[in-house]
């Protein structure tokens, strides 16, 4: 898969998206879900299995409902996170 869709229903302040605790660690839906990725990927590759999704492949994120806050907090938190996590969604 090149693409992948992630689907949520609401974003207030978007700190449950993904936001870094006060201890360093990141955290949050899309943190989770790209851990999740890069572990199944090591497994696939370790075992000598094709992994469905492209090294590439491109994140895109759908909120039904969303503040305007959320969302300025959500692409600056994006933009740390790609900066300081090695291997971040393109």
């Amino acid at each position: 898969f090149r693409n992948v869709v992630l689907i949520d229903d609401f974003t207030a302040s978007g700190t449950t998206f993904v936001r870094k605790k006060d201890n360093g660690k990141w955290t949050g839906k899309i943190y989770k879900f790209f851990t999740a990725v890069a572990e199944t990927r090591k497994h696939f590759l370790e075992n000598n299995k094709h992994f469905p999704l492209a090294p590439d492949a491109a994140m895109r994120v759908h909120h039904y409902i969303s503040t305007t806050q959320a969302r300025n907090a959500i692409l600056t938190r994006l933009d740390a996170v790609k900066a300081d996590v090695t291997g971040w969604f393109p």
